[in-house]
């Protein structure tokens, strides 16, 4: 990203009048949160578990000391904050179907039932990309995501209605070379999961398939990082706008809020919700923040 576009305008946003919430509550509803164990999955995760759902969330990871929580502690934390068993962690790699199907069955064996699937899970994408770290992005981000959002696709569509969202960029980001540059493989990745969203949508009717993307850079642990003299993490927005975000679109009725490709702010303003308590420096003007 050059860094002389350190320019994010808040444009003019149509209000999505689908966005309406149909679900007051998500007391008792059960989500899946692939990535839920730090920064934007587990903050839809303990947005949702506040709001009364029950949640799975997956993380590859027992132990990692470079993260706040692994999949266990996290899980732990936002029991303990809600001051019930509303969410249990499982750890998955989502290369190995056989992972994705125990997710599936456990969030069934404990909760009876799945309402919505959130994938957030990504592998770490690099400027300049190894054989490995190419593998790992097409595996995780491309044949994992498929593979565990196909499987609830065909569950929730003999069962329910019910809710995908996809955590990835509308397809006319890639108008702006500044975004995907730098990083073409993993937003290669990325489009990819934005395809498959397209192709549910048309494929699963009672299933509201949406994808959501931040428009201003999310202050999660790997924005704290200095660029050009600046620390990002001071132009950023914090995790909260993704998980309120995503939790007023699971809160939509799915038959008609489907096919959309949402960004966080879009979301909010469609809903009267001021944006400007979300920016981690309260004194950073909204077209300074830098774009995700």
């Amino acid at each position: 990203m050059n860094s002389s576009t350190y320019a994010y305008i808040l444009k003019s946003i149509k209000k999505n009048k689908h966005l309406v919430p149909t679900y007051k509550t998500l007391y008792d509803k059960t989500y899946i949160i692939t990535g839920g164990s730090n920064g934007i999955g587990f903050n839809i995760a303990k947005k949702l578990a506040l709001k009364g759902a029950n949640v799975v969330i997956t993380g590859k990871c027992i132990n990692n000391n470079s993260l706040q929580y692994n999949v266990n502690t996290a899980s732990e934390y936002i029991s303990e904050l809600v001051n019930e068993r509303r969410c249990i962690g499982v750890q998955c790699d989502l290369r190995a179907t056989q992972d994705i199907q125990n997710v599936l069955q456990t969030a069934i064996n404990t909760y009876g039932h799945i309402d919505g699937l959130v994938l957030n899970a990504s592998a770490n994408g690099k400027k300049e990309h190894s054989e490995d770290d190419i593998y790992n992005l097409s595996q995780v981000n491309m044949f994992g995501n498929y593979m565990i959002g196909n499987m609830y696709l065909q569950y929730a569509s003999n069962k329910h209605i019910g809710h995908l969202l996809v955590v990835s960029p509308p397809l006319d980001f890639s108008e702006n070379e500044d975004w995907w540059s730098d990083n073409m493989f993993n937003s290669l990745c990325k489009y990819n999961m934005t395809l498959m969203a397209k192709n549910w949508n048309t494929r699963f009717t009672n299933i509201g398939v949406n994808t959501l993307w931040p428009n201003a850079r999310i202050a999660t642990a790997s924005a704290s990082v200095m660029y050009g003299g600046l620390d990002l993490a001071t132009l950023s927005r914090k995790c909260d706008i993704m998980g309120d975000a995503a939790c007023h679109i699971l809160q939509s009725n799915p038959l008609d809020c489907h096919g959309n490709h949402f960004l966080d702010e879009e979301v909010l303003v469609s809903l009267n919700i001021d944006v400007e308590h979300y920016k981690v420096n309260p004194n950073v003007k909204e077209k300074y923040l830098s774009p995700y």
